[in-house]
């Protein structure tokens, strides 16, 4: 094995790669492979009585793409399928980190505790977002710290695609947890790294009594894998060299015979390149990829700026839009034009009979915490690629923010979504209350995913809800009035009307209390200091009545009555 991969060496200039090879470094080709590798170092190096701990890279350059594909795409992709391959009785844990704030370098989260199962790891690696910053020390701090009430020794895999961006020394980190005598080994991981990314990356490893991996060269990968399989049968060190990286000169010197004469890097230019739907926004910036620092802000199609990694924030107006942070990360090279494609936005379809919106916008799955956020036009705006929560706010304060289901937004396309769905709400004509307190549509899990303050349409999501409504804030309680179920296109009818006129001599005061109580289910309707008409869903009831709050007490005046669908009964007090 060691005669096979040492007759593939590059003996020439060995400058840079010297001082990692002797890190007991692997080089592989893509990131495809690199993850394969990393499916075999999960299968092999951690036994039943073993732990595994992922460590994943969601910092704002994970939008950087490899073979024209977001990194962070491709490590969903492929963390979910060697997490499915894994072994059931795996003790799996996974640890993100930059990936729900910008710049700030606490941004750690243990979204699975070591000892979970490979379901949790796979579904919550699903809505990671790269936003932040890359603190590798941290993450092996706070690795350590779950970690040291576990007896049984755990492999850590560290996957990161740059150096650590905040400060800390995290080989240092990792040589000293082996020397207080944590029972673990750190792997590393590559994705796309400079030199110097490869240097730290393969120092953790070494310290942590690991390997380091890249995705670099192909060539190597399948002796790679043989010479890990053999590590792990015999409990040898990997023995092998890695290939050689280009060197990237920042510096050229020319001299005479007088003099010596530097280039220094010079600014590099970034050009727009809108597709026809796109105009022109009212300024756009380029951000610091990782920690969102300002670098440069322009209103014409390009810019000059410092060479450096950016990302590009798109505002269209002043008012009534936010800042849209897009994610793909510009690559800016001193002397050079770096085109930029603006070319992936959203346009949303309504029914016409739908009011425009307080705002409309894109949220987070799972969460519906808000992204982007846009006035009454319904577009077409620039967003980035990735999966959204649907969100409609229909007035600023009586409705609440209705969730209308999930959408993708594929990259390079104006992306129409239509939204067609919901619930139309009609009331009979005898309803003297011109708009209820709440109609709420609440899911099986107890979600309201739609909440209004008028009767007529509003949309929502297909599927199936138990429809709640409320006549007033303070007089009356939450009646649950049916399920509901709502199509892929178009809106179901919900009639509210059954229900109870109250009639009574003018100028009486009306009873501290009217109670229906459903025979069937139990559930109680209240009507409290108030005459008004009162929609109540068909069924049998019992009516009680309680004259005074603190000079009488409730008695049945109804024992049974059955209301009918359509029919409005007048209760005469």
């Amino acid at each position: 094995m060691d005669d096979k991969i040492r007759s593939n060496k590059r003996r020439e200039n060995m400058c840079q790669t010297e001082r990692i090879a002797h890190r007991n470094t692997v080089s592989v080709s893509t990131v495809f492979i690199l993850m394969s590798l990393l499916l075999f170092l999960i299968s092999t190096t951690t036994r039943a009585e073993e732990n595994l701990l992922l460590i994943l890279d969601g910092s704002g350059s994970m939008w950087g793409r490899v073979n024209g594909q977001p990194k962070i795409v491709i490590a969903k992709d492929v963390v979910g399928k060697i997490v499915a391959e894994s072994s059931g009785e795996l003790s799996m844990g996974l640890m993100v980190y930059g990936h729900r704030r910008k710049g700030d370098c606490s941004d750690l989260e243990m979204r699975v505790p070591v000892g979970g199962v490979k379901s949790q790891v796979a579904g919550s690696f699903l809505s990671v977002m790269p936003k932040g910053k890359t603190p590798l020390a941290a993450s092996l701090e706070m690795a350590a710290a779950q970690l040291n009430s576990k007896e049984n020794k755990t492999t850590i895999v560290l996957v990161s695609d740059g150096l650590e961006t905040c400060k800390g020394d995290p080989c240092t980190v990792a040589a000293q947890l082996k020397q207080q005598g944590h029972k673990l080994i750190i792997h590393t991981v590559g994705f796309d790294v400079n030199n110097k990314a490869a240097e730290q990356l393969a120092c953790i490893a070494q310290a942590g009594g690991g390997q380091y991996f890249t995705a670099d060269d192909s060539s190597s990968l399948e002796e790679a894998l043989k010479s890990v399989e053999t590590s792990v049968a015999t409990a040898e060190p990997v023995k092998v060299e890695v290939t050689e990286k280009p060197q990237v000169a920042q510096i050229e010197t020319s001299s005479t015979t007088g003099s010596k004469k530097i280039k220094l890097a010079g600014p590099a230019t970034v050009i727009l390149q809108p597709a026809s739907w796109v105009s022109l926004p009212k300024y756009w910036k380029l951000v610091e990829a990782e920690s969102g620092e300002e670098r440069g802000r322009s209103t014409e199609q390009q810019m000059r700026i410092r060479p450096g990694e950016y990302q590009i924030v798109w505002r269209q107006a002043e008012h009534g839009y936010g800042d849209v942070p897009l994610t793909a990360v510009v690559n800016a090279v001193s002397g050079k034009k770096t085109t930029v494609a603006i070319d992936t936005g959203i346009e949303l379809y309504v029914p016409d009979a739908i009011k425009k919106p307080r705002w409309w916008g894109l949220g987070e799955v799972g969460t519906a915490k808000p992204l982007f956020q846009f006035g009454k036009g319904l577009g077409p705006h620039v967003v980035p690629a990735g999966d959204y929560e649907l969100l409609w706010r229909q007035t600023e304060h009586d409705n609440n923010t209705a969730l209308l289901g999930k959408v993708e937004i594929r990259a390079g396309s104006l992306n129409q979504i239509v939204a067609d769905s919901g619930v139309d709400v009609q009331v009979g004509s005898w309803v003297d209350t011109p708009s209820p307190y709440a109609i709420q549509l609440v899911d099986s899990q107890d979600r309201v995913v739609a909440h209004g303050r008028k009767y007529g349409p509003q949309l929502a999501p297909s599927g199936a809800y138990r429809l709640i409504f409320r006549l007033t804030e303070h007089d009356h309680n939450d009646i649950e009035w049916g399920e509901v179920t709502i199509t892929e296109h178009g809106f179901t009818a919900v009639k509210l009307d059954s229900g109870i006129i109250f009639t009574h001599q003018k100028g009486a005061r009306p009873p501290y209390r009217v109670i229906f109580v459903n025979l069937d289910t139990g559930k109680e309707v209240v009507s409290q200091n108030s005459w008004k008409s009162l929609p109540l869903p068909p069924g049998r009831y019992q009516i009680d009545w309680w004259e005074s709050q603190h000079n009488s007490s409730r008695q049945t005046l109804v024992e049974e009555f059955d209301l009918e669908t359509g029919v409005a009964a007048e209760l005469e007090l």
